[in-house]
Order: structure tokens, then sequence, then C-alpha cells
């Protein structure tokens, strides 16, 4: 009877899916952003933009809450707001753009419902270091979200479009946080962004990511990898190595 038993519970059981440990994915999606933070329960997008592809994003995430947390909104950090919406389970936005939207934008960024709960894991911890909004400020890129994702083992950073000027004011905060091991390259990579005053702020810098295509735009700038090489940081670029991804 015992064995029986056995058997029955066997055969009605479903297979317990393996625990992973949390990693980042940036995504090779041309000039434009969205990195996924995957963890067992949820997974966090940082922007959801692109050029004219979408990554295997459902892969990972079509049986997870879903969350995405947007730099900015310039339509190469949320083209794909509305698939999203469409497509990954339970999405919600938690944390809407700061800097001024037309229309247009808009209604992209109100195609996802606004998050009403705290995140529900303790796999990562997403701390926001965005600065407070300057008058000194210029345009949609200084008003970029910064965040950095923790994970059980290293960091990222994630800075949007946020420029040098900017740097100067919320890499402060990185001085009395744990150390960042990952670094996306703000603004893709391009001159006005990543600044020496930023690199000095990150001592245990590992590698630096570009979403972007230098054939076509030019980034990462030369002037940002010397920067980074001089700092002994390496460089990739998702247009040469495809999707990237980083265990946490």
């Amino acid at each position: 009877m015992r064995k029986l038993v056995a058997a029955i519970l066997i055969a009605i059981s479903s297979p317990i899916a393996p625990e992973i440990h949390p990693f980042a994915v940036v995504w090779d999606i041309g000039q434009g952003q969205w990195v996924t933070v995957v963890t067992n329960s949820t997974c966090l997008h940082f922007d959801m933009g692109g050029e004219r592809w979408l990554p295997p994003v459902l892969r990972f995430c079509r049986n997870k809450i879903n969350r995405v947390y947007l730099s900015h909104s310039d339509m190469d950090h949320i083209k794909f707001l509305p698939w999203g919406s469409r497509h990954l389970p339970h999405l919600c936005d938690a944390a809407p753009p700061l800097d001024p939207m037309n229309q247009r934008k808009k209604r992209l960024v109100a195609s996802v419902r606004r998050c009403h709960a705290d995140l529900a894991t303790n796999e990562v911890k997403v701390v926001e270091i965005t600065p407070r909004i300057n008058r000194k400020f210029r345009g949609h890129n200084e008003f970029s979200r910064v965040f950095v994702i923790y994970g059980p083992d290293r960091a990222i950073l994630i800075p949007g479009d946020s420029t040098a000027d900017a740097e100067t004011v919320w890499s402060k905060r990185l001085l009395n946080l744990p150390p960042v091991q990952i670094l996306v390259a703000g603004h893709h990579g391009s001159r006005t962004s990543t600044s020496e005053t930023l690199l000095r702020r990150l001592p245990s810098l590992k590698i630096a990511i570009a979403s972007a295509r230098k054939a076509k735009y030019g980034h990462p700038h030369p002037e940002v990898v010397a920067r980074l090489r001089a700092n002994g940081v390496p460089c990739v670029r998702t247009e040469i190595w495809g999707n990237i991804g980083l265990q946490l």
C-alpha cells in the first residue's frame, strides 16, 4: 500500500524547477537599452527599448512576475512597452520617467499599469540613486533615473543616459554603498557619459557593457573606451557579443 501511494504521489507531482542564481542580461537590441534581471520568481526590466527587433525575453520571464523601471522617455528606452504589457505576465511600471514627455510617449508609458506593491523578492535589491532635479540640467538625458541592483555576489549599475554633469551629483552616493562590479555604459557609451569622476568612484568595477551600434552611431566612443581601459576595465559591446548575461 505504501508503495502504491508513493507511486501515485510521484505520478501526480509536477516537476520542481531547479533554483537559479540571479543573473542580468543586457539584450542585443541595437541602439537602445533593455536590461533584465532574472530571479526565481521575478523579472526586473530596466528600460524596454531598442531599434527594430525584440530579445528572447519570454524564454526567461513568461512564467514570472515582471516589473519595469524606466530611466527616461527616449524612444530607444520605451519603444516596446506596449509589447511588454501584452506578453509579460503581471507587468507593472515601478519607476516612470521623470523627464517631460510628449503625448506619444505618455501613451506608451501609460500602456503599462503602475506597480502598487513593493518588490516581492529578497534575491536581489534595487537601490535608486537618481539625483534631485537640478535647474542646471538640460535635456532629457540628465533626468535619467539611476539604479544599482545588488545580487548575492555582485552588483550592476544602470545609469540610463545620464550625463557626466549628472554623474558628478549621483555618483557621490556610491561612496556609501557596497561596491559595484558591472556597469552598463551610460548613454550607450557616448563621450558625454562614463566620466573619469564616475570611474574613480567605482574602484571595484570589472566590466562595462555598451548596448549600442558602433558601426552606425559611433558608440561606444573611443574616448570612453580609452577611459575604461586606463582604469583596467574592458568594454564589451552587444553589437559584437550579442545578448550578454552576467551572474549577480
